[in-house]
């Protein structure tokens, strides 16, 4: 469907939004390393040109809610890692905790990233969310971790994959439609729960999610499987079948894949680990992919 001339107008107008917060990032950077070269505090308080945009571009039909509320929470989130730089700048040879550091550049980085998605979103017919979910389709999944595989490579930022799968997903699929999508849509607000305002998730058949878990090693990726089991632990659908109630569970794999890995490789090999340990109570896999040489090495030592 071809954009309204509202919409068309207001995608225009982000530009302008995306230049005033690279000035603004800009600005932060230098008062944080250059703290002696005083600056007003209003320059280094973040723009509320975007809240404005987005007050104004919520009541447009068309704009994707979701998508929008996204950018809202990336956008907060950055605001707070700005605050954490800028009260504690850097102080002769002292430098700020890189991690702090990290987590601003990161923020802003998404920010950037998801103000452009929803450009093209808004653009083409597939929004590139599941209109039952609200989750991304897996028709974007492919380019979204492309480009988080480019990143890794490019820079260094490590991410994760989690793969999540609704156990007797068969028998929950043979329940009336109407249970069936809310059982769907009761497990993806979990998901949503899961994961944090930067993170991407997706649905895919068979009773499938995959969460992509940004700027995090395995150990960040265990840490998101381990909140994922303490919300379905609260707040896990139930539904009823032959007479009996039972509740929805979830078998999960995580992996982080490394510069060189094919993704649809990667997450037929979790797959396949977790329907060899289907049926293990507390079982949390984590998955490595190995490069061919590590592999020949292995192989080779096991021969021996």
């Amino acid at each position: 469907m071809p954009l309204t001339y509202e919409q068309d107008s207001q995608l225009n107008a982000l530009s302008p939004v995306l230049d005033e917060h690279a000035e603004w990032f800009s600005r932060v950077i230098r008062h944080v390393f250059y703290p002696e070269k005083k600056m007003e505090n209003d320059l280094l308080a973040i723009p509320d040109s975007f809240e404005n945009w987005a007050n104004v571009v919520s009541q447009i039909e068309g704009i994707q809610k979701e998508s929008l509320d996204r950018v809202r929470r990336v956008h907060a989130d950055m605001h707070e890692a700005a605050q954490n730089l800028i009260e504690n700048p850097a102080h002769d040879a002292e430098k700020p905790a890189v991690k702090k550091f990290d987590t601003f550049v990161t923020f802003y980085d998404e920010f950037v990233s998801n103000i452009r998605r929803l450009e093209r979103d808004a653009a083409v017919s597939d929004s590139g969310l599941d209109p039952l979910t609200a989750l991304r389709t897996r028709h974007v999944m492919a380019k979204d971790l492309e480009r988080e595989m480019e990143r890794r490579a490019r820079r260094g930022r490590p991410f994760c994959l989690a793969l999540a799968k609704i156990d007797h997903y068969d028998e929950i699929r043979g329940l009336p439609q109407e249970v069936h999508d809310k059982a769907m849509q009761d497990v993806s607000e979990i998901i949503r729960l899961t994961i944090r305002s930067f993170d991407d998730a997706y649905r895919l058949p068979d009773g499938e999610f995959i969460m992509c878990l940004k700027q995090t090693e395995m150990s960040g990726g265990a840490a998101g499987l381990n909140r994922l089991r303490k919300l379905l632990e609260e707040r896990a659908p139930s539904y009823m079948i032959n007479g009996e109630e039972k509740r929805i569970s979830l078998s999960a794999c995580v992996a982080e894949p490394q510069p060189g890995d094919t993704i649809d490789v990667l997450i037929e090999n979790m797959r396949g680990d977790m329907n060899r340990y289907s049926g293990e109570e507390e079982t949390v896999l984590e998955y490595f992919e190995q490069s061919p040489l590590q592999r020949f090495v292995i192989d080779q030592g096991q021969k021996n």
